[in-house]
């Protein structure tokens, strides 16, 4: 904890012991809307997210306004997520074990190695997910002057409204795709429609940042910071981008297909690399972010269209013919 607050510029590190304590709380969180979400109880699932967030929000609201010169606001601050966690948590335990409560008493016999490979592999997309969601804000605060940092942090939390708001599809096109397949039916139909709604939500959001970034800047955040307003339609087509990348990886997990995986977690250790030598300003932290991610989804495309079909074709030339008498 000491060094990751040198790293970020902390006054001291108890903010990130206090976010260790919750780890606990939000795993169980996790798994709990795990459940909801392989069930397809999508109402239950939104409402813990919603839960987590009023209670981040007003507990957050509150510290601000009533404590906001206190000598520990950054810690108190933090607190906030603690409770949120633990309060989604509790929450989510209940509902997660009221549903498993309604299932048939009988053994199930799982197949391990698969289920582990499963585990495993959605492990890495998940921490390449958090290397492109969340270094770039991380390395901002790093190399970047105090001022220009938050300029930064300000242009990606609203950019990244974008990867959340599209979040919902993904989170639905899971479990609808692992049920189509079951039923042997052709899940392509799923992977354009979730593409089509997240690039026109995206598409929309970086067109409106075009026109009145300065605006939404002012409103969100005050006139300090309007002068960046002509970089947040950049930062919302890099994270648009994202999101579609994203759509076609989470397809791909889902058919047990793992090596769009592999070109998340490359392109994850580029942007890192990329934002170390390219950090003088904020212009060049997003143009790099911007090209990598156009890469990425051309990478993506090409697999999906040229490569996975090539894959297929070969495998299924070299399947032994039977032969009729």
């Amino acid at each position: 904890s000491g060094m990751i607050a040198d790293f970020l510029k902390f006054d001291s590190p108890v903010s990130f012991l206090l976010l260790a304590l919750s780890t606990p709380f939000y795993l169980l969180l996790c798994f709990n809307r795990g459940i909801l979400q392989g069930r397809q109880l999508f109402t239950q699932f939104a409402l813990t997210f919603l839960t987590e967030t009023l209670v981040r929000l007003l507990s957050t609201v509150f510290i601000i306004l009533v404590l906001k010169n206190h000598l520990y606001l950054i810690e108190l601050l933090t607190v906030s997520f603690v409770l949120s966690f633990v309060i989604s948590s509790i929450l989510t335990q209940v509902q997660g074990t009221e549903f498993a409560q309604k299932e048939d008493k009988g053994i199930i016999i799982l197949e391990i190695k698969p289920l582990m490979t499963f585990i495993c592999f959605m492990a890495l997309y998940e921490f390449s997910q958090i290397v492109i969601s969340h270094s770039d804000v991380l390395l901002a605060k790093h190399y970047l002057q105090a001022d220009q940092a938050g300029m930064y942090a300000a242009i990606s939390l609203i950019g990244r409204m974008i990867y959340y708001g599209t979040w919902t599809f993904v989170m639905m096109l899971f479990p609808k795709v692992i049920e189509a397949r079951e039923r042997s039916e052709d899940t392509g139909p799923l992977l354009l429609v979730t593409i089509g709604v997240v690039f026109f939500l995206g598409t929309c959001a970086t067109l409106f940042s075009y026109f009145w970034g300065d605006l939404l800047l002012s409103l969100l955040f005050g006139k300090a910071y309007t002068g960046a307003g002509h970089y947040l339609y950049l930062y919302a087509m890099a994270t648009t981008l994202f999101a579609v990348a994203n759509v076609v990886v989470y397809y791909y997990l889902s058919l047990d297909d793992y090596v769009p995986v592999f070109l998340s977690l490359m392109f994850g250790g580029l942007q890192v690399a990329a934002i170390t030598v390219f950090h003088d300003s904020i212009g060049e932290l997003i143009i790099a972010q911007l090209v990598l991610m156009s890469v990425f989804m051309t990478s993506l495309m090409m697999y999906h269209f040229l490569l996975r079909p090539l894959i297929h074709l070969s495998r299924h030339d070299r399947t032994p013919q039977l032969m009729t008498v």
